[in-house]
């Protein structure tokens, strides 16, 4: 349980008089701080704030570490991927619903003879932007174009980064990515 909730798991080694290992005693992670000895790099603990103990006295099992010497509790992990998730669909979402995702480019011969042009064609295309108006019709003057844009690398890694997101979340309960609506890499497809 320490491991998954705190991240780390402690065993105090007690010894008997002759120095032989007899018992392992579980130490609370929130009374031992994991500290690394600047001087030979090995580690040692601070118990309850004062005792300090060697990694030989103290077995420390870790859990996912970034850093090699302290781990990550799984909720810790999970808020992370979760919280990165959400975050990506907000930004996706405020993207879309401002229209800050071209569709095309309205392209015209020459210059405009009025400076008042490109601001009134701005103006009079705002029913077309935002995901609410996707379809919609667009009318130009004479020697305009309309090119259409494909998907930029970027918005393929963004759309990646969704999905690996999602992925993440499903493994944290144990479901397969498809059941939450993520696709996989799989080609394997389930009609019902």
């Amino acid at each position: 349980g320490q491991l998954l909730l705190w991240g780390n798991s402690y065993l105090d080694k007690s010894k008997d008089r002759e120095g032989q290992l007899f018992r392992l005693l579980p130490i609370h992670p929130s009374r031992i701080q994991c500290k690394i000895d600047e001087k030979d790099g090995n580690k040692y603990f601070i118990l309850d704030s004062k005792e300090v103990k060697s990694d030989k006295e103290i077995i420390h099992i870790m859990g996912l570490s970034m850093n090699g010497w302290y781990g990550n509790s799984v909720l810790e992990m999970a808020r992370h991927a979760i919280a990165n998730g959400i975050a990506g669909q907000e930004l996706q979402g405020s993207l879309y619903k401002s229209g800050l995702v071209p569709s095309g480019i309205l392209k015209y011969p020459g210059r405009f003879q009025d400076e008042k042009v490109p601001q009134r064609l701005a103006s009079s295309f705002k029913h077309l932007q935002g995901s609410g108006s996707a379809g919609g019709i667009m009318v130009l003057e004479d020697g305009m174009d309309f090119d259409v844009m494909s998907m930029s690398p970027r918005d393929a890694e963004f759309l990646a980064t969704q999905n690996f997101n999602a992925s993440q979340i499903a493994s944290i309960f144990n479901l397969r990515a498809n059941m939450i609506n993520a696709s996989t890499s799989d080609s394997l497809t389930y009609a019902t």
